[in-house]
C-alpha cells in the first residue's frame, strides 16, 4: 500500500489537477491508515479492541496530515523564497494549513488521550514504564510545538522574521 500510494504520489507530481489521481491518492492513504491500526497496541488486546483500532485509526491520520502538512509548508517556504506566485500566495497557504493544522491536533490529542490512559491504566504508569516514558516525552514535544505555533501566530502583521 506504500508504495503504491508513493507512485500515486508521484503522478500526482506530474499531473496535480488530476482528479482522478487525488482519488486513488485518497483511497489508498485511507487504506494505509486502516491496515495500519492492526499493526498496533489496539490489535493485541481482547477487550475495547474495536474502538481502541478506530482511536488508533483516527491519531495516525491526524498525525499524517499535521506532520505531512507540515513538510508541505517547509517546502513552499523554500519555494516562496524563489518564485514570487509563491511568494504571493505565501500568507494565504500559511493560513490555510493553520487552520487544517488545528483540526490535526485537536484530533491527535482526543485520540491520543483515550489511548494513553487505556495502555497506561494509572499516572504512575506514565513515569514508570517505558510506554509511559515515550507518551509523556510525546506530549511534552507537543507541547512546544503548539506554544510556538501560538507564538507565531501572536506576531504583529507584516512582521516577516519568520520568512
Amino acid at each position: 500500500l506504500a508504495l503504491a500510494l508513493a507512485a500515486a504520489a508521484r503522478g500526482l507530481g506530474r499531473a496535480p489537477d488530476s482528479r482522478r489521481g487525488w482519488a486513488v491518492a485518497g483511497v489508498l492513504a485511507v487504506a494505509l491508515v486502516v491496515a495500519s491500526a492492526w499493526l498496533t497496541h489496539a490489535n493485541g488486546r481482547l477487550e475495547y479492541r474495536a474502538p481502541l483500532m478506530a482511536l488508533t485509526v483516527l491519531h495516525q491520520a491526524a498525525a499524517a496530515i499535521w506532520l505531512g502538512g507540515l513538510v508541505q509548508l517547509a517546502a513552499l517556504g523554500r519555494a516562496a523564497a524563489r518564485e514570487p506566485a509563491v511568494d504571493a500566495r505565501w500568507p494565504e497557504l500559511v493560513a490555510r494549513f493553520s487552520r487544517l493544522a488545528m483540526g490535526a491536533v485537536i484530533a491527535l490529542v482526543a485520540s491520543a488521550a483515550p489511548l494513553a490512559w487505556t495502555y497506561t491504566g494509572s499516572a504512575a504508569a506514565l513515569v514508570g514504564t517505558g510506554y509511559g516514558s515515550l507518551v509523556v516525552t510525546k506530549s511534552l514535544l507537543l507541547l512546544a510545538a503548539i506554544i510556538g505555533a501560538i507564538f507565531l501566530a501572536r506576531r504583529p502583521e507584516g512582521d516577516e522574521r519568520a520568512n
